[in-house]
């Protein structure tokens, strides 16, 4: 069906303004790229915010959990300069970490997980932390200092300010935007930027993802082919990709 950008604008209100979504300040950019994605399909306006609200409840995935975001503030700002092992810190990073399928999966192998990853790849100094849920709360458990430059993108605002807030808590930059990284206007940091030189054993470090991670892993360098124009000239060469 055709839309005029008047018919775009008020599905997109809708969506946003429908209970299960209201309160997450959801990126706008999902919504309006689902709906230029599912228009040609659909017959009708209603067929089309059917299918659009079907594909969002997979993208934002409530079913996978959120934790109480005021709650874990209220905890947090009660720390007194919170530092990266402490049990105080580490105990609300838990808290939220648990609420979350995503990231309660990978809790029992947290204490080593980093540590066997950042040995085959070496220490970066930058991350980009992609559609990143509430991963970068695990920060306190990667052996990374703060200096370190972690970006991070996801589409739901509370959760992308309490990451931020936390990130300021411990001394970390507040480097993370609510961002959809399939829009055609994503400003995010390339994934190749995350490590400045080639890793001594290519093979061996793709091993070790793979069994770190149990899942298959692949090295990429740039540029091969170059990055788009639009996006920023990368800081480096090399990046994992893992198919988590």
């Amino acid at each position: 069906m055709n839309l005029t950008p008047e018919d775009r604008d008020r599905l997109v209100e809708r969506v946003l303004k429908a209970h299960k979504y209201r309160e997450s300040g959801l990126n706008t950019e999902t919504v309006l790229d689902l709906i230029n994605q599912e228009a040609p399909r659909q017959s009708s306006e209603k067929a089309l915010y059917k299918a659009i609200r079907a594909k969002l409840h997979n993208i934002v995935a409530p079913y996978l959990g959120d934790p109480d975001y005021a709650h874990l503030t209220a905890k947090l700002d009660c720390l007194l300069n919170p530092t990266l092992d402490s049990s105080e810190l580490r105990a609300i990073c838990l808290e939220a970490l648990k609420a979350h399928a995503s990231t309660a999966e990978r809790i029992p192998e947290q204490e080593t997980i980093y540590q066997r990853l950042f040995a085959a790849t070496g220490q970066p100094g930058t991350i980009v932390d992609l559609a990143c849920a509430l991963h970068p709360l695990a920060f306190p458990w990667m052996g990374l200092p703060l200096t370190t430059a972690y970006y991070a993108y996801d589409i739901i605002q509370p959760r992308v300010d309490f990451i931020n807030h936390f990130f300021e808590a411990i001394g970390l930059a507040p480097l993370v935007e609510n961002q959809d990284i399939w829009s055609p206007h994503r400003r995010f940091m390339p994934t190749w930027a995350s490590f400045s030189k080639k890793p001594t054993a290519l093979k061996n470090a793709s091993q070790a993802a793979t069994v770190i991670f149990g899942r298959s892993s692949m090295w990429t360098r740039w540029p091969s082919p170059c990055p788009p124009k639009t996006w920023p000239a990368p800081t480096a060469c090399w990046t994992i990709t893992v198919n988590w």
